[in-house]
């Protein structure tokens, strides 16, 4: 004679196909809500950037593109007590700036938090442009919220930068003509002292971007004398862009407001010149947040007593 099964306790789960689908309802339920969750980065003072602790596939294309910094960690142990034992170990891991961070947090796509790990409200986030390790000027992120929100791919402007980007294209330009013969001589050691070069450019370029710092252009009144500090530089939307390699920009960006001096005729022509062959385009911001960009040439005034047509 079978035993008789007693019956469950309200306590007890049932294993019926009713409530296995209630659990498989609610655990699409909880992974649909991690999916809808924005990304997470937390602040790092050493750094003056956000650890991306939690990213979801092409977010930054909306708002970012980050640096690359070494990270140390502790290897935890795991259930064993082995392949751990609190050994430290470093890591390349992906950092925002402020700007991105602070453009990527205004769009609702990234969640911010602290040094401690509490989250950070956006007027907290807002007073580290005022910070010695982070900050800029406030006419300066509005210049780059601007170009963001017109689809440019924006990074910091720095005269190293740049000078790695020239070094970059002139390489790519010296490999992209060499004629096919002069490919079949090379010897193998040829061919990986070019790859050698290539990956020390690409290491050169992200110690610059990381050195990079955003200036707000100098006022005539204060020192009339002193060079025009570029900002930013621009890529245009439908261009592919890489961080390793991006190539030189479509334009670079000096930022200035309307109550500030009069910028110098001299101080532009000489920074065109300088930032040649990368036009120049000047952001003016006002009190209220409106960005202009003016598109600025040196072309030279002509003469007055010039005959009219």
């Amino acid at each position: 004679e079978a035993d008789e099964q007693p019956p469950l306790s309200p306590q007890e789960p049932s294993c019926n196909g009713e409530d296995k689908r209630k659990e498989e309802d609610q655990n699409e339920g909880e992974e649909g809500e991690d999916e809808l969750r924005p990304m997470c980065g937390r602040y790092e003072p050493e750094n003056a950037a956000f650890f991306l602790m939690r990213r979801k596939g092409k977010s930054l294309s909306s708002g970012g593109f980050g640096i690359v910094l070494p990270r140390t960690v502790t290897v935890a142990a795991d259930e064993n007590g082995d392949n751990g034992n609190g050994e430290k170990t470093t890591t390349s891991e992906d950092y925002l700036r402020l700007e991105e961070a602070l453009f990527l947090m205004e769009r609702g796509v990234l969640e911010l938090q602290n040094q401690d790990g509490a989250e950070m409200p956006p007027q907290q986030v807002y007073n580290l442009l005022n910070s010695t390790e982070a900050g800029m000027a406030l006419p300066v992120y509005l210049a780059y919220a601007h170009l963001r929100q017109q689809g440019f791919r924006v990074v910091r402007h720095s005269p190293e930068r740049r000078k790695v980007l020239h070094e970059m294209v002139t390489f790519q330009e010296a490999t992209t003509t060499s004629g096919n013969e002069e490919l079949d001589e090379l010897t193998n050691n040829h061919i990986v002292n070019r790859k050698d070069q290539w990956t020390d450019l690409k290491l050169a370029l992200r110690e610059a971007s990381v050195k990079a710092v955003p200036h707000y252009a100098n006022s005539t009144l204060t020192e009339p004398e002193s060079p025009l500090l570029l900002a930013w530089d621009a890529y245009p939307p439908d261009q592919t862009f890489s961080r390793s390699a991006p190539g030189l920009p479509s334009f670079s960006v000096l930022v200035t407001s309307y109550n500030q001096g009069t910028i110098n005729f001299t101080q532009v022509t000489q920074c065109i010149q300088e930032n040649d062959p990368v036009p120049i385009k000047i952001a003016t911001v006002s009190d209220s947040g409106i960005v202009v960009l003016f598109g600025v040439v040196s072309e030279g005034v002509p003469p007055m007593n010039q005959a009219s047509s």
